[in-house]
């Protein structure tokens, strides 16, 4: 199964994108800040500095892994071998604040004229997610592997 998270706007607390599975768009996506980890000519900026809690991970393909967390209860996907990062986990959740470098999935809202308001959020999170994570433990049940393609997008309006 290939997940990609494809990026689309960048601001300096937040960075907004959508999640394709096999190539056709599912939900939304909501981390902290993307900074360039290489020049990256859709950002335009100099490698940046990992900040822990408030920068998103670097573009890249990782493996996704279901890994029982004791303090959540639950079992959750994380992303294996992510340069720089300990666990970075896609889950449900509402607001940038709330990243703290994982991948939130949902359902933007307030989105005017083709563009996200200064303080986005995520709709539906928890029930976005159920249904990614629900995909993710079929393929695997199947014996696929699951793969999620990080990516930056030029920025423009928010069309899929």
């Amino acid at each position: 199964m290939e997940i990609t998270v494809k990026r689309i706007y960048f601001r300096d607390t937040y960075t907004i994108g959508a999640i394709q599975v096999n190539g056709k768009y599912l939900m939304d996506t909501l981390e902290p800040h993307a900074i360039p980890w290489k020049d990256n000519p859709f950002i335009g900026q100099k490698a940046g500095e990992r900040i822990a809690g408030q920068t998103a991970v670097p573009e890249g393909c990782y493996r996704v892994e279901l890994r029982y967390s004791k303090r959540y209860k639950r079992t959750r996907p994380v992303l294996a071998g992510v340069p720089e990062f300990k666990s970075i986990v896609i889950r449900a959740g509402k607001g940038a604040g709330q990243t703290r470098g994982d991948i939130l999935v949902g359902r933007l809202g307030a989105v005017v004229d083709g563009h996200p308001s200064d303080n986005p959020h995520l709709e539906d999170s928890r029930k976005t997610f159920n249904r990614l994570f629900s995909m993710m433990e079929d393929a695997m049940g199947k014996g696929e592997t699951v793969w999620v393609e990080v990516r930056s997008h030029k920025e423009g309006n928010y069309e899929l």
